[in-house]
């Protein structure tokens, strides 16, 4: 009796899995390589219980649907599963990272033509024998196996069998985890659906709170950006609360020029070997130039380095960046007029998913017209049409102007960032038997997207040549370009090598004659602060002083040419490694470069 009554139990717990036995199936084998290929969790193998666990209880549920309906509901669950997957895979190949919240703020922000010069740049055969290919053939043979009865008839009553005696381990043991994973309930069911910000653990590539399956992650970092989205709403009423006590104009003309992807190691500026920069270089040597020896930036990815960038809330304060005033909203309070040329940012013709849920600090036009006089309104193929743009908008200036570049720089693909008349170095031009001639040709192209940046920021420097002015440049995070590897593009991984290229980012100021005239005393602090220590989050309360701007959210201590400097700050990389830190290490090491 007891063994009967045994029986009809295993029965009845394998209706579920029975009812949607394809599904089941094929879903585990997919959560279960999802599993296995998330190498920084070393308990990662324990939630293939978990897995099991879900999607018993998914295919409980499916099992009370009607039966035409719960076969919509599979087919378009396999579908997401697979892609998600897929897209999870693939960044994870490509950068070293699953699916997080600035990855996917990177992809929503990406237009069509950046979309198809990424996928063009990184996705190569070569990836159907990674875990990418895993999916695809698993994906195969789950529309062979339901097109095929066959297969099913002979292959499903050995899987029953097998189920029948391990769910009853598995399914307790699933609970039991779940349950004690208290970490794991908190995020999944708590925070997401609250207000809270989530910790920074989510938002890098070290994800071990329980997001074990690609769904999760893509989850969790859709309410990452929606919080963000309101918090970018938020904004204007943070800019209506700042105010400027007063402002002398100290300088008349205040240049920044935002780069990008521009690797610092690349430029013979900062030392590289061939001439990728030399006309910033002649600068530096005539004594034009103050060049920043130590300049990190807090992020590797556009929107997170700008939005830090623009905020006047540093790293490590007790109000996100978001929370404090914009530079831009008070320059313009202060009577500066406030120019940005964007070659990735206008408002209209831009369309993508990231800008219909309105996150993009740069793509708001509330923001916009709180923070800028005028804007160009177009996206150009190369950046020096930039020039085209400031000298249509010059006869709208003041005599207080703050104008802001932001360049397309040498962001992938790197060979469509110059034209083809400007290409100067060659793939003969390095010796590196590591690299084969599609990498040499990848390298080449990089440093001739460097080598043309630098003349368009010569003609941006000749055009204030005879004005009073001071012209700022820095880029929003480097590229890996092949330093110390053999990969190239955007990672989240902290390798030493990822460190250099990605976060350790050029910093320069260019003064005009007159202004070196007439600002002797600012230029010699200008040329002691060039060795501090400097992270770009803190760049506001630099161009405060420049500006000669009083308010109080002004920080001495993030200032370089102030007294009162705070040199010894933690410079904090994505929230999680402390730069300073890491240098030191190394250096004990005998690592450092």
């Amino acid at each position: 009796m007891f063994k009967r009554s045994l029986h009809r139990l295993l029965h009845c717990l394998l209706v579920p899995i029975r009812e949607n036995a394809v599904f089941f199936l094929f879903m585990l084998m997919l959560g279960e390589e999802c599993i296995v290929f998330e190498p920084w969790n070393s308990l990662r193998h324990l939630s293939l219980f978990e897995l099991v666990l879900e999607l018993y209880v998914f295919c409980l549920l499916l099992t009370l649907l009607p039966l035409r309906l719960r076969r919509a509901v599979r087919l378009v669950s396999a579908i997401v599963a697979y892609a998600v997957s897929l897209l999870d895979c693939t960044l994870y190949v490509c950068t070293g990272a699953p699916l997080t919240s600035p990855m996917l703020r990177a992809i929503l922000a990406t237009t069509g033509g950046e979309a198809s010069e990424a996928l063009h740049a990184y996705l190569s055969p070569m990836m159907l024998f990674s875990p990418v290919g895993l999916i695809l053939l698993l994906a195969m043979a789950h529309v062979g196996f339901c097109l095929y009865g066959k297969w099913q008839r002979i292959m499903l009553p050995y899987i029953y069998k097998i189920l029948q005696w391990i769910l009853p381990v598995m399914l307790p043991l699933g609970l039991c985890l779940s349950l004690t994973n208290e970490r794991y309930l908190f995020h999944r069911l708590v925070l997401a659906q609250s207000d809270t910000q989530l910790p920074q653990s989510l938002m890098d590539a070290n994800i071990r709170t329980g997001y074990y399956l690609p769904v999760y992650r893509l989850w969790i970092s859709l309410i990452e950006i929606g919080r963000d989205g309101r918090a970018v709403r938020t904004l204007p009423h943070t800019a209506a609360q700042a105010t400027v006590d007063s402002c002398t104009f100290t300088s008349p003309h205040i240049v920044f020029i935002l780069g990008e992807s521009y690797n610092r190691h690349h430029a013979s500026l900062y030392g590289y070997p061939l001439p990728t920069t030399p006309i910033t270089q002649r600068l530096k040597e005539e004594g034009e130039l103050y060049l920043f020896t130590d300049m990190v930036t807090p992020w590797n990815f556009t929107t997170e380095a700008i939005e830090q960038l623009l905020s006047t809330a540093c790293i490590g304060d007790s109000l996100r960046w978001f929370q404090a005033p914009l530079i831009t909203t008070l320059m313009r309070s202060a009577g500066y007029h406030v120019q940005f040329l964007s070659n990735q940012y206008v408002l209209h013709p831009r369309k993508n998913l990231h800008s219909l849920i309105d996150a993009q600090l740069l793509a708001n036009e509330e923001l916009s017209r709180m923070q800028f006089s005028l804007r160009n309104a177009e996206i150009h193929p190369y950046d020096e049409a930039l020039l085209q743009d400031y000298d249509s908008l010059h006869g709208f200036q003041t005599d207080h102007n703050f104008i802001i570049f932001h360049l397309h720089g040498q962001h992938v693909e790197f060979a469509d960032r110059i034209p083809p008349s400007r290409r100067h170095f060659r793939p003969s031009n390095y010796h590196r038997p590591d690299l084969n001639a599609r990498q040499l040709q990848i390298l080449s192209d990089y440093d001739n997207a460097m080598r043309y940046g630098d003349s368009v920021v010569s003609q941006i420097l000749s055009r204030f040549q005879n004005e009073e002015a001071i012209v700022l440049f820095l880029s929003d995070h480097g590229e890996r370009a092949f330093d110390g590897s053999p990969h190239y593009g955007r990672s989240n991984g902290f390798e030493p090598s990822d460190i250099r290229q990605q976060y350790e980012i050029p910093f320069w100021i260019w003064v005009s004659p007159s202004y070196a005239a007439r600002h002797a005393a600012l230029c010699h602090g200008i040329g002691h602060a060039t060795t501090l220590p400097y992270s770009s989050d803190r760049l506001p309360h630099l161009i405060m002083h420049l500006a000669g701007l009083h308010t109080p959210a002004y920080q001495p201590s993030a200032d370089p040419l102030h007294p009162n400097y705070d040199a010894r700050r933690p410079r904090m990389l994505r929230g999680r490694l402390d730069y300073d830190h890491w240098q030191r290490e190394q250096h004990s090491q005998g690592l450092a470069h």
